[in-house]
């Protein structure tokens, strides 16, 4: 209508001005559109991108006799059973009382104050033909600081080291995590997954296949560092007997809830330059893109590879866990259902 006259009882302003708002809702309309294209072809691009596992046949050959399974069982060395037998019975038993989907575990458990365990944890892990061969800076007990899920303690010193790969392999097993019996007072995110139920729940992510027939065993843990300085690492998570796989994933991660493409990535970066303190980055995204920083903590060592505390780590961490026990996975109630426990009565030494 422009260089027309305006219809009769209205202004020419209001005119053009109605013109030009359906013009913008137009522009907006295709911005709009056009960005929604975007934003497919980019979640289309991530998806297509596979997210492989870092354990190379070279690892597998190096270290596992060529097969990509490692359970705690398959571990070359195990703890002696008279120490792991010295330890559980430092532990109160039913650490899970209450909590109804326990009542169909195939595991055993105990819990005791987070000094005892913490102590406990480092004794039964250190064992002698793999600790030797383990990094020192990997040795030793580690306080999941600032972790809003409800772990607190893990081990990482139970594992198979390539120096010639750079490939640490971890496997779940039994005094290596602890989980809180209780909500400490300054639980991060204001404690809101420190229920008995969320706290079961994380427990049983950890020892994968342990509540019934048919299901996958623990996970394991890869570790691929980007040089032998040992500063920064991919940590990657794979069923225990299929390290060909990656479970770091929403859909296994909730149990089949969540949709696969939503993927994590996860990082171990040392803040300091012993390895007192790492930086346990974690990122999410879709398929091979990961941008997301959401979810990571600070891994502090609190005893280190010789067994004696680190300080101040340690007594800040006995002062955050007050009077709230830590429970241990502490084996299997039955050899004959696939147990997978850190020593063995044949004496695998």
């Amino acid at each position: 209508m422009k260089g027309e006259a305006a219809p009769k009882g209205q202004p020419r302003a209001l005119v053009e001005g109605f013109e030009n708002s359906q013009f913008a809702a137009v522009v907006g309309c295709c911005c709009c559109s056009s960005t929604f294209s975007l934003f497919m072809l980019l979640f289309a691009y991530c998806k297509s991108i596979p997210i492989n596992s870092q354990v190379t046949v070279d690892v597998v050959h190096e270290l596992l006799g060529g097969q990509f399974r490692l359970l705690a069982s398959d571990m070359p060395h195990q703890q002696q059973p008279s120490i792991v037998e010295a330890a559980i019975n430092q532990l109160d038993g039913d650490p899970w009382e209450g909590v109804a989907a326990a009542a169909d575990s195939t595991l055993t458990w105990g819990s005791a104050d987070a000094a005892k365990v913490v102590a406990l944890m480092y004794n039964v892990t250190k064992v002698n033909g793999v600790w030797e061969n383990v990094p020192e800076k990997l040795r030793g007990v580690f306080w999941m600081r600032g972790n809003g899920v409800p772990e607190e303690v893990a081990v990482l010193q139970y594992g198979l080291w390539s120096e010639t790969s750079l490939m640490y392999l971890v496997p779940s097993s039994p005094f290596s995590w602890s989980w809180p019996k209780g909500k400490p007072a300054k639980a991060p995110y204001g404690g809101n997954l420190y229920t008995p139920d969320s706290t079961y729940f994380s427990a049983m992510k950890l020892t994968e296949g342990q509540t019934g027939e048919g299901v996958r065993p623990p996970p394991t843990f890869s570790y691929g560092w980007s040089s032998p300085s040992l500063t920064n690492a991919l940590l990657q998570v794979h069923p225990g007997d299929n390290l060909l796989d990656e479970l770091i994933n929403l859909n296994a991660l909730t149990d089949g809830i969540g949709p696969s493409w939503g993927t994590g990535e996860f990082r171990l970066i040392e803040d300091t330059p012993d390895g007192i303190q790492w930086n346990r980055d974690i990122r999410w995204g879709i398929g091979g893109c990961q941008c997301l920083d959401f979810g990571g903590y600070d891994l502090v060592k609190i005893i280190d590879g010789n067994g004696a505390t680190v300080q101040p780590n340690y007594d800040e961490f006995i002062d955050y866990m007050g009077d709230v026990p830590l429970i241990l996975w502490t084996g299997h109630k039955s050899s004959s259902s696939g147990a997978d426990n850190i020593s063995s009565p044949a004496g695998k030494l």
